[in-house]
């Protein structure tokens, strides 16, 4: 299968031998890797994998086209913060918002006063939070450190447990079992040995990026690393089953910038910042070697939107459905259609401002990174209240 590549991409301007400098659809600058040096893998073969590749080369536009548009809800609230958020997640009926160097946002749960409580931590740089489940989380610090952070009850405020560095900065963290993995940047992924979280972990191994690690999810069903490695271009499968050995299994490369993507027990989610979002379906074991299947390509609301950078995907396995941030463009819901066998749209969410990042919160709420402005909080359609 070719190289998948965004609509009206250049591969103009050749300035080393490994890689060349383009420009995408409205003239910025990005960084793609030559073909000859990371071949397209094959994802299917077959006829299923021939009607793969003639999916996967239609223009976004016009499969954007023969969807739906669903109307978008409008915010019920917007909280003002002191910096613009990068992320936010729910912990323990907490709003979590990472301000990169300005520190972490802590908000309750809706419902609010007139004026929502905002307790902010700004020596604590954030940049992104990983629920440990419970009061506890753990922060990944735009220092380069990472927080053990615990949440004793809701009149008293967030108070750290341990803190630590790690190699690089850590756009996003994950606890497996007794094995805290990082993605760290330019400084690849790392795996530490933390059987006890009062401790500071102690490195066990890591994997090198000639690019940048922004992203990172744990397969629930194989010893399996899922990394955006977003200015790569591509998925890095990496086998984790020993975590002071982990090395690469498969590569799944997009035209652009790979900056978010998600797994479960079913489906894997990945961004081409500039194209599209892919959903893979997982392949079944019949000796082929293949991982995954790709199985639906959603593009673009807007591709000729200039602010595209911030698309980011979230999967909520409980209810089939999965969301998709695109900026300025807002966040969209998708839910899986049994019939049809397929994930389509079913509403949309319209931030004042550019949709950085999201979160389902269990009162029934979505809660939006909405930059420059703060939080916006909307009522999560088609899905009740999870208490």
């Amino acid at each position: 299968m070719q190289k998948m590549m965004a609509p009206g991409h250049s591969t103009a301007h050749r300035q080393t031998p490994e890689y060349r400098r383009s420009r995408g659809p409205r003239g910025q600058r990005q960084l793609v890797r030559r073909p000859m040096e990371r071949p397209a893998p094959v994802w299917v073969d077959g006829p299923v994998g021939k009607l793969a590749e003639r999916l996967l080369v239609l223009p976004c536009a016009l499969l954007t086209a023969l969807l739906v548009a669903q109307p978008a809800e409008n915010p019920l609230a917007t909280v003002e913060l002191p910096a613009h958020p990068l992320s936010v997640a729910e912990a323990d009926g907490w709003i979590v918002a990472s301000l990169g160097l300005s520190g972490v946002a802590f908000i309750p749960q809706p419902p609010w006063p007139e004026e929502p409580p905002v307790i902010v931590r700004s020596d604590w740089p954030s940049l992104s939070l990983f629920d440990l489940e419970g009061p506890r989380f753990l922060l990944a610090g735009r220092d380069g450190m990472v927080r053990h952070v615990v949440i004793d009850s809701d009149e008293s405020e967030p108070r750290l447990l341990l803190e630590f560095p790690v190699e690089g900065v850590p756009n996003q963290v994950a606890l497996d079992g007794g094995t805290l993995i990082v993605a760290a940047g330019g400084a690849g992924v790392t795996l530490w040995d933390w059987p006890e979280l009062s401790r500071p972990p102690e490195l066990r191994g890591r994997y090198p990026f000639a690019e940048f690690a922004r992203r990172l999810a744990v397969d629930p069903l194989a010893d399996r690393l899922y990394v955006a490695d977003s200015i790569g271009g591509r998925v890095a499968v990496l086998d984790i089953e020993d975590p002071m050995r982990p090395h690469l299994v498969e590569s799944y490369p997009v035209a652009s910038f790979c900056d978010s993507l998600q797994v479960d027990e079913r489906f894997l989610l990945f961004t081409d910042r500039n194209a599209a979002t892919f959903v893979a379906r997982r392949a079944p074991d019949n000796g082929s070697g293949n991982l995954w299947l790709l199985h639906q390509q959603i593009g673009l609301i807007n591709p000729q939107q200039e602010h595209r950078d911030v698309k980011r995907v979230m999967l909520l396995s409980q209810e089939e459905s999965f969301l998709i941030c695109e900026g300025e463009s807002g966040v969209r819901q998708w839910s899986w259609d049994e019939d049809a066998k397929v994930f389509r749209e079913m509403a949309g969410y319209r931030p004042r401002g550019s949709a950085v990042d999201a979160a389902v919160l269990t009162t029934g709420h979505l809660v939006v990174a909405d930059h420059p402005h703060g939080l916006s909080l909307f009522r999560l359609v088609g899905i009740p209240e999870r208490r």
